[in-house]
């Protein structure tokens, strides 16, 4: 199975293309750490829309900041920030991006 991996930085996507192409799913990158309205993904919500439209089945991501369990930077704050985004739809997984250098320093055990 191929899949496309999508956020802002790819701009407006032609939906319907990419259903008529090699890719039979998607991933949306719901937007970066804290549940701030402006840490979404901006075109977070242009991307689901067309994927519900289009019967695009797709997944969701983001990307992690986290250092505390909770306050700012924290694990809680990204999981609200997750739930919120999601309420009412479908995907088939839901993946933290934890590669951010910033984050990798706090090693494995943490």
């Amino acid at each position: 199975m191929k899949g496309i991996d999508v956020s802002s930085y790819q701009g407006v996507i032609d939906w319907n293309k990419v259903k008529n192409s090699e890719y039979q799913f998607a991933i949306l990158r719901l937007g970066i750490g804290d549940d701030v309205i402006s840490q979404d993904d901006e075109k977070f919500s242009y991307n689901l829309k067309k994927c519900q439209e289009l019967r695009i089945p797709y997944a969701f991501y983001l990307v992690s900041y986290a250092k505390n369990l909770e306050g700012e930077e924290s694990v809680q704050s990204e999981i609200s920030h997750t739930e919120r985004l999601i309420q009412g739809t479908s995907p088939f997984c839901i993946f933290y991006d934890m590669e951010v250098d910033s984050i990798r320093s706090l090693g494995r055990e943490k």
